[in-house]
């Protein structure tokens, strides 16, 4: 089972963009191929469907242990899923 770490600066990053803790750890376990991807800076993304079925992109970082720290929640709008 995935570890998260979550603390005061992660959570408010999520209220910040309406995204709950158990929404964003969802979308990180069940991420589909290509997801979890690796961007250019050496962080994951994961791309999936959220609650009321909206599509939340979720940028984290794997510490050392495996724990997963959430750095950046962001629900899509369909302009920016479309790229």
């Amino acid at each position: 089972m995935t570890t998260f770490r979550w603390n005061d600066w992660n959570r408010d990053k999520l209220a910040k963009h309406g995204v709950f803790v158990d929404e964003a750890e969802r979308i990180v376990r069940g991420a589909k191929r290509p997801y979890p991807m690796r961007n250019a800076g050496g962080r994951w993304l994961s791309v999936g469907r959220g609650r009321g079925d909206r599509v939340v992109e979720v940028v984290h970082l794997i510490d050392a242990d495996g724990t997963v720290f959430v750095i950046h929640p962001m629900p899509l709008s369909t302009r920016r899923r479309r790229g």
